[in-house]
């Protein structure tokens, strides 16, 4: 390849994809690998010039080019330069796909019902469904980052209890749903926990009964209110099911509250009512951040369920379930892209079927990865949110920055939060960014 010429397919292939999210997804379609496989770090310029370098040694550059030209059939420059090289394009445009949208496209937004047709099962709910099934009282911990589906996957574990175990009984807090206020002063938040379990399992309210002492500290209270009389009040099993549990982290008394669910668990083997106890946690946050001592905290005397993400199979399954408004190649992309991130994956194929429900001929896959990190896009509140909690962080914003630009490892403290919030994963001695889209939209901004 003459310098005249690698220049003048540098030119047109920059001006075809001119982002380099376009330019990987055209690699995958095309030549079915990435970007990051095959050149190393640097602007588009750069990267593009290594991966001509690249298909010129390995003999695919008609093969570039010609997909190219199928990726973006309209560019002139692509067209002019196929020409000058006498390269045959056939045309091999997929069909429309067959796309035969469900009565009813379920919203991606907010936890799923338990019987969601939409529902992907991973590895946690057959793990977390024995763990049920053995009749065993359980300590079981559900971590993973925001979106990932924990609420979902509690919810339907203990849809399941219910269907299958009549016996046992649900008593479910959201965190969430915790005010500002009730988190002033713990007894103020024992209280108030008290109040929800009680409320779940309609038992009669009796807290004046339990906190009128003034010699008993507020965790002997909250503890007795719940095992000498709510659960005396009830028959069979209990699981008491705390969703977001990472609410009461940074608070004056968040050692002394996973003290006392570490000391719910020990005693199980001395106090009858606490042996037909269940604990159901979930949290986005790495439990080395709950408590230093170990000896007080609930997590490491837990079953630790790590929710993952989404594999290439449950993406093509997602597809078919949305009417399949992506073609194969599409979704290997899409796959690529979000990392399998459940929230994001179900928002992207949620707006591709609505959008080709609206206009059947046309594909809006394209579109929808080349608007990812603006303002129309479907992932901006997501994405948002992740930017305002690295913001109000100098620390975190700074070890971001590095790990996007040499993937420098960062202190464990600072790791984890990275890590709980969903945006980086450990690569060997590297810690990379969890997905392209996620590297896309913080590189713009750090």
């Amino acid at each position: 390849m003459s310098n005249l010429t690698l220049e003048a397919i540098h030119t047109a292939l920059l001006d075809a994809f001119p982002t380099e999210s376009s330019l990987d997804q055209m690699v995958q379609f095309r030549l079915n690998t990435t970007l990051e496989h095959v050149v190393g770090d640097g602007n588009l310029p750069t990267k593009l010039l290594a991966l001509l370098r690249w298909v010129e040694s390995t003999g695919r550059l008609d093969e570039l080019i010609q997909g190219a030209v199928r990726s973006n059939p309209g560019n002139p420059l692509l067209q002019q330069l196929v020409q000058e090289m006498n390269l045959p394009i056939a045309n091999d445009q997929p069909p429309a796909p067959n796309h035969q949208p469900p009565t009813t496209i379920e919203s991606p937004m907010g936890t799923m019902s338990p019987d969601s047709p939409f529902y992907i099962e991973r590895p946690a709910d057959g793990e977390c469904k024995e763990i049920f099934r053995s009749g065993n009282p359980f300590t079981l911990y559900i971590q993973a980052p925001r979106q990932m589906g924990k609420s979902s996957l509690m919810q339907r574990l203990l849809h399941f209890a219910q269907q299958e175990m009549p016996s046992m009984n649900v008593a479910f807090v959201d965190f969430e749903q915790i005010a500002k206020a009730q988190l002033a002063d713990i007894d103020t938040f024992l209280i108030g926990l008290c109040l929800l379990i009680g409320r779940e399992l309609k038992v009669p309210e009796k807290i004046d009964d339990y906190w009128s002492s003034k010699y008993l500290s507020p965790l002997v209270k909250c503890s007795d209110y719940i095992f000498d009389y709510l659960l005396a009040n009830v028959e069979g099993h209990v699981v008491i099911a705390m969703d977001e549990v990472e609410k009461v982290l940074g608070l004056p008394f968040q050692d002394d509250f996973f003290g006392m669910l570490r000391t719910w668990h020990n005693d199980r083997a001395i106090d009858k009512n606490k042996a037909r106890c269940c604990l159901f946690l979930s949290s986005s946050t790495e439990p080395e951040l709950f408590i230093q001592n170990p000896n007080q905290s609930p997590f490491n005397v837990a079953h630790l369920m790590v929710l993952h993400s989404f594999g290439p199979d449950d993406v093509a399954k997602l597809n078919q379930l949305h009417g399949t408004p992506l073609q194969p190649e599409e979704v290997k992309h899409l796959y690529t892209f979000l990392g399998g991130h459940p929230y994001l994956t179900r928002q992207a194929l949620y707006t591709s079927a609505m959008s080709q429900s609206a206009n059947p001929s046309q594909s809006s896959y394209r579109q929808l990865v080349e608007d990812a990190t603006s303002d129309e896009s479907p992932f901006r509140t997501h994405l948002q949110n992740l930017w305002r909690h690295i913001e109000e962080r100098p620390d975190l914003r700074t070890a971001l920055g590095q790990i996007i630009h040499n993937g420098k490892h960062q202190p464990d403290q600072i790791y984890y939060r990275l890590k709980g919030a969903g945006l980086v994963r450990r690569d060997g001695e590297r810690v990379r960014m969890c997905n392209q889209l996620y590297t896309d939209y913080f590189t713009q901004r750090l």
